[in-house]
């Protein structure tokens, strides 16, 4: 249990699911009004960019990278200190771009829709 002001961490896993994926992002959002804090170096790889907006945390890792390619996503959350006990929930998903051909990207959003927490 976390309590008002406290902060945690959230990790988010998920596999690269084809070949030649040239970037894959993560964007997630902690519940309105909570702060997020995020760091390339937390993540397994580490990310080449983050930003934090607000309660949103992105994460982009540029590739390519193959099947399989196991990643770990790590932010920090902090609790206001005026919210009231319950039942958070957080959302989010996953976009990629993926090399069709040398020279040229397709993009696509959100990679795995099917993929919330």
């Amino acid at each position: 249990m976390v309590g008002k002001g406290q902060s945690f961490n959230v990790s988010v896993t998920f596999t690269s699911p084809d070949d030649n994926f040239n970037a894959i992002g993560l964007s997630d959002f902690a519940p309105a009004g909570w702060t997020v804090a995020a760091n390339n170096s937390w993540n397994t790889p580490p990310s080449d960019t983050n930003n934090v907006t607000a309660n949103r945390a992105d994460y982009i890792w540029n590739g390519p990278f193959n099947k399989g390619t196991a990643f770990t996503a790590v932010y920090q959350v902090t609790v206001p200190t005026n919210a009231t006990p319950g039942v958070y929930s957080f959302s989010g998903g996953f976009w990629n771009i993926i090399l069709v051909q040398p020279g040229q990207l397709q993009p696509t959003s959100p990679v795995i829709p099917r993929y919330r927490w």
